[in-house]
């Protein structure tokens, strides 16, 4: 079997010793299953245990009592066309979001004139955060932000006890980071988190987005755009469409241990090693100098006690740190 091929086994979290297995049944493929512990000199029952974490992981299957254990080929095939399929997915719904934003600048020259917030608005003032956070107040569902900068602003510590609230009261609040907040501002990230806030990190947050499920969400005027202009919203339709949004980056992205910013930086870092990332790509994505990466690529094949970088994914992945 291939280093790529064995690689399509780490990324399937397929443990070192459960891909040992994998490559004893490899040959057996198609026998019935007695025959094939007959062969493997092992108890059916064993067997049977020794299948259940590659049948979970989808690498093995057994049908009327008859192994099937695809090639390394057919693997790499099939996770290829999955992430295919997700990335298409994904295509689209950014698809229709970009194609509903010349909506919003449509419906702000319909909205009737007159006092209350319409469907659509467009500020540009400061009282933005305090609508906001009215919002918040308001109400008794989910909350959820997109976070590329928002610990720079003097209005984040208003905000934080707005979330802080909302969190008293039972409410679910989740929020997206890019990964150097882990560097650039750690104490806004982890008193959220310990507030009850769900956090996740991405290499780099499109936009900043505010979306308060049941009464609105914020925007600005031209995504990913850092000015003062923002668009408020309670058009249902619209809201849907960047929860939805919020939910596909939510999805990949990756989940902030209660313990280190240090244990991130580690898992996203071996994410990026088994997966067969070069160096230079890793520094660009975590946002750091190409001797830092190299540095602590190092420092983690000694920790690991490994040779290759796949020899390090496995190992990784048998301690439970990705």
């Amino acid at each position: 079997m291939s280093l790529r091929q064995l690689d399509v086994l780490a990324v399937l979290g397929i443990s070192p010793l459960d891909v040992e297995w994998y490559q004893r049944l490899r040959p057996h493929s198609g026998a019935a299953l007695e025959d094939a512990a007959s062969a493997l000199a092992v108890d059916p029952a064993e067997l049977r245990r020794r299948l259940e974490p590659l049948v979970e992981a989808g690498v093995a299957s057994v049908d009327d009592d008859r192994l099937t254990v695809p090639s390394g080929a057919d693997l790499l095939a099939r996770v290829v066309a999955a992430e295919a399929d997700q990335l298409r997915s994904v295509v689209d719904r950014l698809e229709r979001l970009r194609v509903s934003i010349p909506d919003i600048s449509g419906m702000l020259s319909e909205q009737p004139t007159g006092p209350g917030l319409a469907d659509v608005e467009l500020r540009t003032s400061h009282d933005v955060h305090a609508t906001l956070r009215s919002w918040v107040g308001e109400s008794r569902a989910d909350l959820m932000w997109l976070r590329p900068d928002q610990w720079t602003l003097p209005q984040e510590p208003d905000m934080s006890r707005a979330v802080r609230r909302a969190l008293s009261r039972g409410q679910r609040s989740r929020a997206i980071y890019p990964v150097r907040v882990l560097e650039d501002a750690p104490r806004s990230l982890f008193d959220r988190m310990d507030a009850g806030e769900e956090v996740r990190l991405v290499p780099e947050v499109p936009s900043r987005m505010a979306v308060v499920a049941g009464v609105g969400a914020v925007v600005p005027d031209e995504w990913g755009v850092d000015n003062q202009r923002r668009i408020l919203l309670r058009h249902a339709g619209m809201t849907a469409v960047l929860a939805d949004l919020f939910e596909e980056i939510w999805s990949r992205a990756v989940v902030v241990p209660g313990a280190a910013s240090g244990d991130t930086h580690r898992r996203l870092m071996l994410q990026q090693m088994s997966r067969g990332v070069r160096d230079e790509q890793i520094a660009r994505t975590m946002g750091l100098s190409l001797r830092t990466v190299r540095r602590r690529v190092a420092d983690l094949m000694q920790e690991l006690d490994a040779d290759t970088r796949f020899q390090a994914g496995a190992e990784a992945v048998r301690r439970g740190w990705i």
